[in-house]
């Protein structure tokens, strides 16, 4: 990503001042070239994917994604330039005549429409991009903006001129519902791995809590504080407490001759047949008065930490949605506790409350679920267990594991039916082309 120097307003005129980056846009390179070889595209494809992920991970959409605004850099490394529509797109502030009719090809449907855009969108305009740089032209290009809007929004993308190991990923980029795209650069970036044979980890993101210096400092003072308080109020006991001197130390049989001479007249109180006796009067000892038992608590605590997120319910009764901010007080006991999510489904699992403690749970969909990816060619609806799931391109379907029944249909071929195996955390795939 190029560097923002500075932005601002200069009568009524947005501006941003970015960093200089040399080298070629790669609009200029297929103006060169016309077309790129599939390996190179996909090298390509592999670092934009990836500089998407980490922006899409900061919350940002850049909704500008086109071959001018990405610049492959004298020493090989791209570079994504043009956010001002990062924050502030709005489709009706786009000119339609002139050099800029290009832009609006590589809007995804949503965009075009107005709809509600997310991450996704991006997916498509990179898609896009991919299309160009294997074939040399655009795929929704037309002699007017409303033939441009009419190809994206309706009609089917060709892909029979792209080879034949990227259809599937470039179908499922340019898919026109949101929902049959990939959901994440990082899915799109796992793909291209695997085309390229690449090596690919599975790797759930860990959360680092970084504490501003400040912080740091402001938690030392108040340490330093406590040290000095609390040496001040050990001296200040020590001084209060009575002093012995050494030099009037009493010898020890001093002590016990003094001990019994103040006993002797106690003994002169007892009958006069106990005092010549041999034997020494025993003290009763009276029987303890019994405690009340302290009644236990009928109650404990639950945090909840769920990735991404899920809806709880306890036994039947619903909780809430995660994240939670505090614990959660329950009743003590054994009872099942229900993870809801829409693409993972649901996992129930059995949890005890014990009195007055706090039971973490830390519960990851993508660990316990196992998962499935179908590549169709040419397409298929599938079924799973019985259940539709949609038709393909589709992203990857998360089931628990055990065995699960694949359907695949298509009226014009004969069904494909398997019964797979789906363990915990695993991602089988199935290509079927007819």
């Amino acid at each position: 990503m190029t560097k923002i120097y500075d932005f601002g307003e200069e009568e009524g005129i947005a501006f941003i001042i970015s960093e200089y980056v040399p080298g070629e846009t790669l609009e200029e390179i297929i103006k060169k070239k016309k077309t790129l070889p599939l390996e190179e595209v996909l090298r390509l494809g592999k670092e934009i994917s990836d500089i998407l992920a980490r922006i899409h991970n900061k919350g940002i959409l850049h909704r500008d994604i086109k071959p001018s605004n990405i610049i492959l850099r004298e020493d090989g490394q791209l570079k994504l330039t043009d956010f001002g529509l990062a924050q502030s797109f709005r489709i009706e502030k786009l000119t339609i005549e002139g050099e800029i009719i290009g832009t609006p090809a590589y809007m995804s449907p949503e965009q075009i429409s107005g709809k509600a855009i997310d991450f996704r969108s991006d997916i498509f305009s990179l898609g896009v991009v991919l299309f160009e740089l294997l074939t040399g032209e655009n795929p929704f290009l037309a002699p007017t903006f409303t033939g441009v809007l009419h190809k994206i929004l309706y009609e089917k993308t060709d892909l029979s001129g792209v080879p034949k190991e990227v259809r599937s990923l470039l179908s499922q980029m340019l898919a026109k519902d949101p929902n049959h795209r990939f959901s994440s650069a990082e899915e799109v970036n796992r793909e291209i791995r695997l085309i390229l044979k690449e090596p690919v980890s599975i790797s759930l993101p860990q959360k680092t809590l970084y504490l501003p210096w400040r912080n740091i400092i402001f938690l030392l003072l108040i340490l330093i504080f406590f040290l000095i308080s609390l040496h001040s109020f050990l001296v200040r006991r020590r001084n209060a407490l009575p002093q012995i001197k050494v030099g009037n130390s009493i010898p020890l049989e001093v002590i016990e001759q003094e001990k019994e001479e103040k006993s002797s007249p106690q003994l002169s109180l007892l009958p006069q047949e106990e005092k010549k006796g041999d034997k020494k009067r025993e003290k009763k000892e009276e029987p303890p008065i019994p405690s009340s038992p302290r009644a236990k608590p009928d109650y404990g605590y639950l945090k909840i930490q769920v990735e991404p997120w899920a809806d709880i319910y306890w036994e039947n009764s619903y909780l809430g949605q995660t994240p939670f901010p505090f614990p959660i007080k329950l009743p003590i006991g054994k009872r099942k506790i229900k993870f809801s999510h829409p693409e993972f489904g649901v996992v129930e699992k059995e949890v005890e409350i014990l009195p007055e403690e706090t039971t973490h749970i830390l519960f990851d969909f993508k660990t316990v679920l196992g998962g499935l990816k179908v590549i169709v060619e040419p397409w298929a609806r599938i079924y799973l267990d019985g259940n539709d799931k949609g038709e393909t391109p589709m992203s990857i379907i998360y089931l628990p594991p055990g065995r699960h029944e694949l359907k695949v249909l298509n009226p014009n071929f004969p069904p494909y039916v398997e019964t797979l195996e789906i363990k915990s955390g695993e991602i089988i795939e199935r290509r079927i082309k007819w």
